[in-house]
């Protein structure tokens, strides 16, 4: 769309607080945590390696857009309240291995048995498997082959059965 704009002569006006969604600076490194399985210390520091190199836009505590040029990565800390939350999940979408975006797969399991469907007395254990991948993106595709993504292995999921049985 850019190089439409481009080739037509129209300038695209600056992009402003208003054309984000934003989300909580610890809501974002909790995003972060989940994605990569971080600690929460791990997880604050890449978020604001993301806000400092412009790869996720912020507002500061005086909710204005943090201009990175103007900042030092010292003056960064303890300033972003809130950071631009479809550039942070477009990032997580891009370089997470965890499926994103989807319905948890513990989730997908609690709604399956109360829905009935219980492996193996109606449904065998690998259809089920398959449809709680399916369900979740669960799946990681390489060769033209799809294996289990992580968290999604047989016995993971059939421990996730389990454990969400007793309860």
């Amino acid at each position: 769309m850019s190089t439409v704009m481009e080739r037509a002569g129209i300038k695209r006006r600056p992009r402003t607080k208003a054309d984000f969604d934003w989300i909580g600076r610890s809501i974002a490194e909790n995003e972060l945590a989940q994605a990569f399985n971080l600690p929460s210390e791990v997880a604050s520091m890449l978020l604001h390696g993301l806000i400092a190199t412009g790869n996720v836009r912020a507002l500061g505590n005086d909710n204005e857009l943090i201009d990175i040029d103007a900042c030092t990565i010292a003056d960064l800390e303890g300033k972003a309240a809130s950071v631009a939350a479809n550039e942070l999940r477009d990032w997580i979408n891009k370089h997470s291995t965890v499926p994103q975006g989807r319905q948890s797969r513990d989730g997908l399991i609690a709604q399956k048995l109360r829905e009935g469907i219980n492996p193996p007395r109606n449904i065998s254990w690998k259809e089920f498997r398959d449809d709680i991948r399916n369900g979740c993106g669960g799946w990681i595709v390489t060769g033209g082959k799809r294996r289990a993504a992580h968290g999604f292995g047989d016995k993971q999921i059939q421990r996730a059965v389990n454990r969400l049985r007793s309860i």
